[in-house]
């Protein structure tokens, strides 16, 4: 099978997260919930087809430096919850409501946003440059995953209208903070654990104020 260069991977992640966030929240106007579940579907099937062409098994990428990895994540997972309680807050759920946001917004959202926002252009800029040991290389390299990572956070994010202005500058900035922590650790558990825990914190604070949750729609 020939390989794909990292480049078209990463227009290809561009791609479908501008489509899942403009065609159904700004065009079809999905409330959250369901804004999610097509998130999964078409996210899920680019990350996956990703996943299954990339050099190594997806465990293994898994479990490298994981330990680093899941401290790195709860410190950035507490920094990123800090930007969210500074937002105004709204009515939070109870009951099974709660439960059933916390596992749907908090955990398969955040982890989602982590795969395409952070890892997956990570690895596919990793994949396609096997050299180390210098460490101007490792800078080009770390380099590039960051610049990767923000284009598919600037696209993903320009779908929901919200983001359209200098809105756009909050996520770009969380989403650098975390796919650094993944460079600086060597593990992918650290975006995922720092996703999760801002997602958390965004449905205890509140869904319809925080901007970590869109998409947002005029009352």
């Amino acid at each position: 099978m020939r390989k794909v260069p990292a480049g078209l991977w990463i227009l290809t992640f561009g791609i479908v997260g501008f489509l899942i966030s403009w065609l159904f929240s700004d065009l079809i106007t999905l409330d959250r919930n369901s804004v999610v579940l097509a998130y999964l579907f078409v996210g899920g099937a680019a990350l996956i087809g990703f996943f299954r062409s990339a050099p190594g098994r997806f465990r293994e990428h898994l479990r490298q430096s994981w330990p680093a990895g899941f401290l790195v994540g709860l410190a950035l997972g507490a920094l990123l919850s800090v930007t969210v309680v500074a937002q105004p807050s709204s009515p939070v759920p109870s009951g099974r409501d709660l439960a059933w946001a916390l596992v749907w917004l908090g955990l398969v959202y955040g982890l989602l946003d982590a795969f395409l926002l952070n890892i997956a252009p990570v690895v596919a800029v990793t994949a396609s440059d096997h050299r180390s040991g210098r460490l101007c290389r490792r800078l080009r390299q770390g380099s590039l995953a960051l610049a990767a990572s923000a284009f598919v956070t600037a696209a993903y994010h320009l779908g929901y209208s919200e983001f359209r202005g200098p809105q756009l500058r909050q996520p770009l900035i969380g989403n650098a903070i975390l796919t650094a922590g993944y460079i600086v650790s060597g593990s992918m558990v650290a975006p995922l654990i720092g996703h999760v825990i801002m997602h958390g914190a965004s449905v205890l604070h509140g869904m319809e104020t925080t901007t970590q949750l869109p998409p947002h729609y005029p009352p």
